[in-house]
Order: C-alpha cells, then structure tokens, then sequence
C-alpha cells in the first residue's frame, strides 16, 4: 500500500496565481520552508512566531508585514521588489539589513527594543522610517542620518523618538541632521 501523501490546496484561481497572501492573526506558524506563489506581492505573517523567511522565494513582494514576530535579524535586501516593510513589534530584532533595496521606500520597526541596526545604504527611493521605542546607539542614529544623506532623497519622515533610542552626536550627528531638514525631511528624537 503506497504512503499517505497530503494534496496541496485545490483553489480557484490556483493558489500559485495569488498575489497576496496573509495568514490568521495568532496563528501557530513557527516556519515557512518554501512558497511556490511566483506572483505573490502582498505577504502577511502577523503574529507569528516566525525567525525567518523563504528570501528566495519572495523576491516578487512589495509589502510585507511580520508585525509582533519573533526575527532577529531581517535580510531586506534579499527582497529586490519590496517597498514596504512593516515590522513593529519584533522584540527579539536586533538588526535590518536593506543594503542596495532601490525599491524600498517604508520601514516600521516601532517598539523592536533589541533594534541596534538599521542598514539603509544604497536605499535611494527611502523616504519613511517609524523606528519610536527602539534601543538605537548613538553610533545606530549616526548612520541612519548618513545613508539617509548619502541617498538624497527628499521630503521623508523619520522617528527614532522614545525607548532607548540615543541622540545623535555632536557635531556630525547634528549636521547630518540639519542637512536632511534643510532637504523637507521631518525629524523626531532623542
């Protein structure tokens, strides 16, 4: 007698065509080995303990929400496609990585109070960060407003304001600071 095999999912359209997918609020996930949905753009894992994704199966996303999950560290730049990315609530992370993102444009890691770093070098279409409640360093708020400088976009929205987060340095911190004011970005902080 041949072994039990589980069908997969039987929907119309196939499942594989959907473009977004979210899973139930409280849910139970602790991990996602592989999604085979090539024209997936809208993912959702709220509320799940999950400490990673599939990267290379998501490189189709636009958004993706990981609200109150349990990652450590989020590898954005493996997402070529993504423009937002809502992460709030993540207590265990303690580093974003979106190096070379050309697309990404919101980051929310809001109340993420193990966040040390946030990496937005190369991110030339980012214009939203809402990092309120975080544990940034000093040498962390110095390099957002550097990568942010260096990336020369305009009228933005910043918030490392509340929790842990530190001031920027004096001088350069500063002067990073104003450059992005003088630039239509509003700024709130330490």
């Amino acid at each position: 007698m041949p072994a039990w095999k589980a069908e997969p999912l039987i929907t119309y359209p196939p499942m594989e065509q959907w473009p977004m997918l979210n899973l139930p609020w409280w849910g139970f996930v602790e991990r996602i080995d592989g999604i085979n949905m090539p024209n997936l753009t809208e993912l959702y894992c709220d509320y799940q303990p999950l400490t990673t994704l599939p990267w290379n199966d998501l490189r189709t996303l636009n958004y993706l929400g990981v609200y109150n999950c349990a990652f450590e560290m989020l590898e954005l730049w493996r997402l070529p496609n993504l423009y937002g990315c809502y992460a709030d609530q993540n207590y265990n992370l303690i580093e974003v990585d979106a190096h070379g993102n050309t697309n990404l444009s919101d980051l929310g890691v809001y109340y993420c109070q193990s966040l040390v770093s946030v990496n937005l070098q190369g991110c030339t279409n980012f214009h939203y960060l809402y990092a309120y409640g975080c544990a940034l360093p000093q040498e962390a708020v110095d390099q957002i407003f550097t990568d942010l400088v260096a990336n020369g976009t305009t009228d933005g929205y910043l918030d490392m304001s509340g929790g842990g987060n530190a001031a920027p340095s004096d001088p350069e911190g500063i002067a990073l600071k104003n450059i992005l004011i003088s630039r239509g970005w509003s700024i709130y902080g330490n």
